[in-house]
């Protein structure tokens, strides 16, 4: 596990939250009272589908939002267009030096950052489908989208006065909808996956052509991600549109590869159990640390001597006691070897540790199949057309976990998704949340290690346990020595992960990253 991450906030189109204490809500209707509560949301909704419009809404088929959005102390602009009848919705955002695109084709949910990255689910993720939910204004119109929903209660807040209705979408993760007790208008939403929360205020409603919209939202994501305001600038309803405007992208990837190759064998060093690679930033030389379990970072030192501007500030997550300032710059050019070259890429700039300073995540070779071969000292790059995957390799899915590689596996019985990471030099790392969930320090008797990790934020002092079966699809192994993070905060408090499979693992397996398809390839090597 490397020392940094960077944790670049996704510029949460359309996503809704918000969190209340427990003792803040008077009453909670239980299970023996469900259908009561299911009829007094009905009329909750009825009731705010009047205050913010009515009838008009009906009328209303294609809603197309213009906003200035200010997010990690960076100003851009953000559009997006939904067609409520035809349930398909795209969107786009260009703020500092982050270009990111989300859309929905009635099948396919996708989303792309920088022009580079294309994720498609078909279908959609639960926390994608609560959000096209949002998108679709579904609990006015079920057919739109078919929910369990209650009444959760009435809260009391800064002197206002707000009711709940706890929604459930099929497909997808819990919403809590309040809804002002007086205005009957929409005042704010909280959407919950994985422990973590995200808070949206809505409010400076104001009347475009019969319905009552929020001009001015305020997303408050949970611990220390940045917090987002949009403020509208226009709208447009019932607009023209085709299905182009729904279509996935298809993706211009940065990286370029010799004239007429259709693949690239790039060199390695490996040190300490991590993968170097030689590469070139604007004229100077420098090494990347390869890392399948982080992305694109700069060291503050090499950030000056290059010259480069950073702008805005946000939080990443440190591995050590918890979490670290950030800003961001834009690499004009990059060249790895003499054969690869990449234009604009965007790093997270960050204090740093690692001597060398500069860390490459597998996001440098989006578009493109990355195999990873410890015993021959080379990555090798292919265009997604020409690759044929060994008929002879075990052929796992890949998750995408917090935009990170991962793949289903089990340690002493106990599964999760796990991150292939080349930057943890180690076996295994069991990360604090997964480990308390299962009591994992009991069942592996786990001790006090002899090791330190030393982050630039911190120093983890994790437990070790031994001699545990792993399995990794058919792949199985005896793990003689593995560590089980405690620290909730940073790295290893991260929820939804179940640990790092590292270098230690990796290096016995040529493993092969299929982005397009989100498979990975293993297959033992002659390590």
């Amino acid at each position: 596990m490397n020392i940094v991450r960077k944790l670049v906030p996704w510029l949460g189109l359309f996503v809704g939250g918000l969190t209340c204490t427990a003792s803040c809500v008077e009453t909670i209707p239980t299970s023996a009272d469900h259908q009561g509560a299911g009829a007094i949301a009905e009329a909750m909704l009825a009731q705010s589908k009047v205050a913010m419009g009515g009838w008009a809404w009906d009328k209303i088929c294609r809603i197309k939002v213009q906003e200035d959005v200010h997010v990690a102390q960076l100003a851009g602009t953000m559009e997006y267009l939904t067609d409520l009848c035809a349930k398909r919705m795209a969107g786009s955002a260009h703020v500092g030096p982050f270009q990111q695109a989300m859309g929905y084709d009635g099948q396919s949910y996708w989303h792309s950052s920088n022009g580079n990255h294309l994720v498609v689910h078909k279908p959609p993720t639960p926390s994608e489908v609560t959000q096209l939910y949002q998108n679709f204004s579904a609990w006015w119109y079920p057919k739109r989208w078919p929910a369990k929903i209650v009444a959760a209660g009435r809260v009391s807040r800064q002197g206002k006065t707000f009711d709940i209705i706890h929604i459930i979408p099929k497909g997808g993760v819990a919403l809590d909808l309040w809804i002002d007790a007086k205005s009957h208008l929409i005042a704010q939403l909280v959407t919950t996956e994985d422990k973590d929360k995200i808070t949206t205020q809505w409010d400076d409603y104001r009347d475009v052509q019969g319905i009552q919209l929020p001009f001015r939202t305020l997303s408050i994501p949970s611990g220390q991600q940045a917090r987002q305001l949009s403020q509208v600038i226009q709208v447009h309803l019932n607009t023209s549109v085709t299905q182009k405007n729904f279509d996935t992208p298809v993706l211009h990837t940065a990286l370029s590869l010799p004239a007429g190759a259709d693949q690239v064998s790039l060199p390695f060093e490996f040190e300490h159990g991590y993968i170097y690679l030689p590469v070139t930033i604007q004229g100077q030389h420098f090494r990347f640390m390869l890392d399948s379990g982080g992305t694109n970072v700069l060291s503050e030192r090499v950030t000056k001597e290059l010259g480069l501007a950073s702008q805005g500030q946000a939080t990443g997550m440190g591995l050590g006691s918890g979490h670290v300032a950030q800003a961001f710059t834009t690499v004009k050019h990059i060249s790895l070897g003499h054969q690869l070259s990449f234009d604009n890429q965007t790093f997270a700039v960050q204090p740093m540790l690692d001597a060398d300073g500069a860390i490459g995540g597998l996001e440098l070779f989006n578009g493109y199949v990355a195999s990873i071969d410890y015993a021959a000292r080379k990555v090798i790059l292919i265009r997604s057309a020409a690759f044929h995957p060994d008929p002879t390799a075990i052929r796992l899915p890949l998750h995408d976990v917090h935009q990170l590689p991962a793949v289903w596996a089990s340690v002493g019985g106990i599964g999760g998704w796990f991150v292939l990471d080349t930057g943890f030099n180690d076996l295994m790392d069991l990360l604090a949340p997964f480990s308390r969930e299962h009591n994992l320090y009991r069942l592996f008797h786990a001790e006090q290690g002899k090791g330190k990790i030393h982050g630039y934020d911190g120093v983890i002092q994790d437990l070790v346990a031994h001699n545990q079966p792993f399995e990794l699809g058919p792949i199985h192994a005896q793990l003689p020595e593995f560590t089980l993070g405690t620290d909730t905060k940073g790295m290893n408090g991260m929820e939804g992960v179940a640990g790092f499979i590292g270098s230690g693992v990796l290096k016995h397996l040529v493993t092969t990253f299929d982005d397009s398809d989100q498979v990975v390839y293993l297959k033992p090597s002659r390590y």
